[in-house]
């Protein structure tokens, strides 16, 4: 189920830009669940502070930043950090380049929330 969700998190996202407080919270019980009940909520702090901040800088949407958070204070990692960011670096080229081909731009609106979930699909896949 915390598949599925993810994924329709990512498909409204491509589309539409948003990613909805609605699917947020799902996506929170559904982690929370699946994970044994277990809540970081370090990582999760340190995360929304350090992004909202960036978010300001970078003009990142206040949707990522919240899909960010939720993943870190909800979700376990099967893998380590670096290989973490190493698959959403992976899945964010990818989907640069297809956006670069598609609209011959950089410029424009890019959704992230596949770069930022293509490690949590990789890590509730190996279970």
């Amino acid at each position: 189920m915390t598949i599925a969700i993810l994924a329709f998190i990512c498909m409204h996202d491509l589309r539409f830009h948003l990613i909805s407080n609605r699917s947020l919270l799902l996506l929170s019980a559904s982690l929370y669940i699946t994970n044994g009940r277990e809540i970081h909520l370090i990582y999760g702090l340190i995360a929304l502070i350090s992004l909202t901040i960036l978010g300001i800088v970078l003009s990142i949407g206040g949707g990522d930043i919240k899909l960010v958070s939720v993943l870190l204070l909800f979700g376990d990692i099967a893998f380590s950090f670096s290989n973490y960011l190493l698959i959403s670096m992976m899945v964010g080229i990818i989907h640069l380049l297809i956006h670069l081909f598609m609209n011959r731009t950089i410029s424009g609106r890019l959704a992230l929330a596949p770069a930022i979930a293509a490690p949590m699909f990789f890590s509730l896949a190996l279970r």
